[in-house]
């Protein structure tokens, strides 16, 4: 039974300082994070969205046309070639800029990781690890002193507790995955807004879609941070713990509660990075 309790707080003080130092995807691009959802997504945006671009920036372009010879038509004098210049020019601007999507989305998801790594750096000089096996000795000690109903309390206690655990882990998992998700979704239909920032009526559709693409990219340096602070909140739990026999269920339920906020924390990462960007 002793075996069986230090094994479940070992697992649980473990997997929260693995979580709280992984960067698990955060940092993969979405080309290596799977490469055949990526290989799939760019084959819908190149053959299937990107040409629909194409048709939508020239209707825009029509339409800017129009707009000019209606602005002009009572205009005395020639025009010369500087407003169709400005047009053609802009056209071509438009064009590039929806040739290069993939590289332009690249780079926003690129300043991402240089804050996570930057980030990373910094923080993990000041993470302590955890003494395992003193701390082992100290629980096998203080489980020795305890009785047979209080062993087997607090053995039903660390099961609980880290059931709850996994599944705090498990949504923290979800959340990170479900940002990747959102990335592929948003990379596949990124030539349709971008199409529409040729046009001074439409452009506020492309720019929106470039803010929330920033924010679904600074998620990650944001969810990052929560993990790392994580870290370093539960790894000076086992030297606060005196292992006495009312200290070891404490022992549990810190790191246990600490995984609670972190859940509360990732699901706000979202909100955080959209209101930094002023994304819808």
């Amino acid at each position: 039974m002793d075996d069986r309790i230090i094994n479940g707080i070992m697992e649980i003080l473990s997997g929260v300082v693995n979580l709280g130092g992984s960067k698990g995807g955060l940092t993969e691009a979405p080309q290596t994070f799977n490469p055949a959802i990526y290989n799939g997504v760019n084959a819908i945006a190149e053959n299937v969205v990107m040409p629909i671009g194409y048709v939508i920036l020239s209707l825009i372009f029509v339409l800017e046309l129009y707009q000019i010879t209606v602005r002009t038509e009572y205009t005395a004098g020639s025009l010369g070639l500087e407003v169709p210049f400005r047009a053609m020019f802009k056209f071509v601007i438009c064009k590039t800029l929806i040739d290069s999507t993939p590289l332009i989305l690249a780079a926003i998801f690129e300043i991402s990781n240089v804050i996570i790594t930057g980030a990373g750096n910094t923080l993990s000089t000041g993470v302590s690890a955890i003494d395992t096996a003193v701390f082992e000795s100290s629980m096998r000690e203080a489980l020795g002193n305890m009785d047979f109903s209080v062993k087997l309390l607090t053995l039903m206690e660390v099961t609980i507790l880290g059931l709850i655990f996994k599944f705090s882990t498990l949504v923290a998992d979800i959340i990170i995955i479900g940002r990747m998700f959102e990335i592929y979704i948003m990379t596949a239909i990124a030539a349709i807004p971008m199409a529409t920032l040729g046009n001074a009526d439409a452009s506020s559709i492309g720019k929106n879609f470039l803010k929330s693409f920033a924010a679904v990219c600074l998620q990650g340096a944001l969810i990052f941070i929560v993990l790392a602070l994580f870290n370093f909140l539960v790894s000076g739990i086992a030297s606060e713990i005196t292992m006495e026999a009312g200290d070891i269920t404490s022992l549990v339920w810190q790191p246990l509660l600490y995984s609670l906020v972190l859940v509360v924390s990732l699901f706000s990462t979202g909100r955080i990075s959209k209101s930094i960007c002023n994304a819808m």
